[in-house]
Order: structure tokens, then C-alpha cells, then sequence
């Protein structure tokens, strides 16, 4: 819950709702299709998984899988070092 504090503020991802997602096409969409452009759009998802009680599993799932692929290192690789997390 920290994490989730700091991330996104208490308020915020424990009143998200997947009503709330699905009435914001644009976040969903960029999801289903080709995946997410900014971090606005990935926000939801984020808080959501919050909720659910799963965003520390989703991190640790995607550092063990899709961080590794170059396909999707090549393509979001740059947020790492846009929002902070890699000085490279």
C-alpha cells in the first residue's frame, strides 16, 4: 500500500473502479491496440491494480518477462530514463 501511496496518493487508487477505466476509451484502446504511449494512459491500470492488490506482482512479472524483450525494451525502454528510474 506504500508504494501505492507514493505512486498515485491514497485517495486516487482506492476509489478507482474498472467503470471508471472503461469510461476512458482513448487508455483503453491505446491498451488493447498497441499498447501504452504515455504514462496518462497506463495510469488507470496502475491505480486499478492498486486496488486489486496486485501492481507489486505486475512489476515483478514484467521485470522478469517483458523488461528482458528487446521488442518491448526498444519500445518503452525511454520512460525508464524519461520518469527518473535509469540514469542510461
Amino acid at each position: 500500500e506504500a508504494l501505492c501511496d507514493a505512486k498515485y496518493g491514497h485517495e486516487n487508487w482506492t476509489s478507482v473502479t474498472f467503470t471508471s477505466i472503461l469510461s476512458d476509451p482513448t487508455g483503453l484502446g491505446a491498451a488493447v491496440i498497441s499498447g501504452f504511449r504515455t504514462r496518462e494512459q497506463s495510469k488507470p491500470f496502475g491505480m486499478l491494480a492498486c486496488a486489486m492488490g496486485n501492481f507489486h506482482c505486475d512489476v515483478m512479472y514484467c521485470r522478469d518477462t517483458f523488461c528482458k524483450k528487446r521488442e518491448y525494451v526498444e519500445k518503452y525502454g525511454h520512460f525508464l530514463k524519461e520518469y527518473g528510474y535509469s540514469s542510461s
